[in-house]
């Protein structure tokens, strides 16, 4: 059974990765049961429209999945994108899914699973999941995708990416915030402790993990975002760089993925406008959706930096833009939790054979360095930023990658992966089993 607040047919990260996970659980003959909300983050949803879902989904069966997996839907309420609309929904999510399962185990609807996994975040999920193991005595894994409850001590930096903070945020800062985080933190770090393994993205977060809470080194296991992409080109997404364009003229820098706080895409505007000082004009395309986009144009517009800000694109359109692109743009800010994320864009780059200029640190720069797969600067450093666009717009040779960063994904997503994940839930529906026999 997964605990999740997000599953298909949303196309996010979340999404795609346990659809992918689901798929292997299926392909070795289990049976998968996600107990998620209905999409909603994508749409605008009226209080009316929502509060007809809310009462008919009561009378709602389960759905089938693409994977084979039965989703039985929790419910929500509509969100924008303040964190505190954000905390709400999810916390009201995580309450039905325990009412439903809850319901389940009074009615028998449904046979005792042999895992509760919970995906994290939502923070909510990772107390749902525990409770849900608690009522079906079933195993816990938790499957933790970022570096909380760490990312709660950057929560002073949330709003600096958005320019903006909601008069409900200012009211629930100081120390109110000091108490929610307090209260979540010694929530999450027990849901973990009590955990029967931990799955996460990263081997950095992984070995922090072990060291922190002692846990046996086999019990916390990394599986990367290495699903891949929605759509692969009949073609290799790497751009021609021989345009005939004068070198050091021009660079075409594309991002695609989240315009949010964790980002502070700022940075890359301002570095942009600091190449330009140089000689060197940077088009910069960016591609989603987030709490920070109008921040990030009100700047462009401000420092006269060329953005083109698109919204959410299909996956065929993604790779026009890829082959328009000179280089493809990963980045985070600085808060220290980030050093142990990769976001999954950087193996879905990687696969593609597409540059990559990464504004990480931590596990992700070391990863785009050793595999050759594009450059490195230092978050929040747009003069350095600046300094490695000039000259990648100057010496084009420099846009080349290796080939071992596309072979290194397939072998993660292939192999790797797949086989940590899977000897990780057969261990602990094995060791649960010896210990009711």
């Amino acid at each position: 059974m997964v605990i999740s607040h997000y599953w298909y047919p949303e196309n996010g990260v979340p999404q795609r990765r346990w659809q992918w996970l689901s798929g292997l659980l299926t392909d070795a003959s289990y049976r998968v049961t996600a107990i998620a909300p209905p999409p909603h983050y994508l749409r605008n949803v009226s209080t009316n429209k929502w509060w007809n879902s809310l009462r008919s989904s009561r009378n709602r069966g389960p759905e089938s999945g693409p994977q084979g997996e039965r989703i039985v839907r929790a419910s929500f309420i509509p969100v924008n994108h303040s964190l505190t609309s954000k905390s709400l929904n999810q916390l009201w999510s995580a309450l039905s899914t325990v009412r439903i399962a809850v319901g389940q185990r009074v009615r028998g609807t449904m046979e005792r699973p042999d895992v509760v996994v919970g995906t994290v975040p939502a923070i909510p999920t990772a107390v749902a999941a525990f409770m849900v193991a608690k009522i079906w005595r079933a195993p816990l894994v938790i499957d933790l995708r970022d570096a909380w409850p760490e990312l709660l001590d950057t929560s002073e930096s949330w709003n600096a990416a958005t320019g903006t903070t909601s008069r409900r945020e200012r009211l629930l800062s100081g120390l109110p915030m000091r108490l929610v985080k307090g209260v979540v933190t010694r929530a999450l770090n027990s849901v973990f402790k009590a955990a029967d393994a931990l799955i996460v993205t990263s081997e950095q977060h992984r070995q922090d993990l072990v060291a922190r809470f002692h846990a046996p080194a086999h019990s916390v296991v990394t599986v990367r975002n290495v699903f891949p992409p929605a759509t692969m080109p009949e073609t290799p997404a790497a751009p021609d760089h021989a345009r005939g364009e004068k070198p050091g003229a021009h660079l075409h820098v594309l991002y695609a993925g989240t315009i949010g706080r964790a980002q502070n895409l700022s940075n890359a505007v301002h570095a942009a406008h600091l190449a330009a000082r140089e000689g060197v004009h940077i088009t910069l395309r960016m591609i989603g959706a987030g709490a920070a986009k109008q921040e990030i144009m009100k700047e462009a517009g401000e420092l006269g930096v060329d953005v083109e800000m698109l919204g959410r694109v299909t996956p065929d359109q993604l790779h026009e833009h890829y082959a328009w692109a000179d280089t493809a743009l990963v980045h985070l800010t600085d808060w220290p939790p980030l050093r142990k994320a990769v976001p999954s864009k950087t193996f879905e780059l990687m696969a593609l054979g597409m540059h990559i200029t990464g504004v990480v640190a931590g596990e992700a720069a070391d990863l785009i360095e050793d595999l050759g797969a594009g450059a490195v600067v230092a978050p929040e450093s747009p003069e350095d930023l600046a300094r490695t666009w000039a000259c990648l717009a100057q010496d084009r040779s420099l846009l080349a990658v290796d080939e071992r960063a596309a072979a290194w994904v397939e072998d993660e997503y292939a192999h790797r992966g797949p086989a940590r994940f899977l000897q990780l839930i057969g261990d602990v529906i094995g060791a649960k089993g010896r210990v009711r026999g």
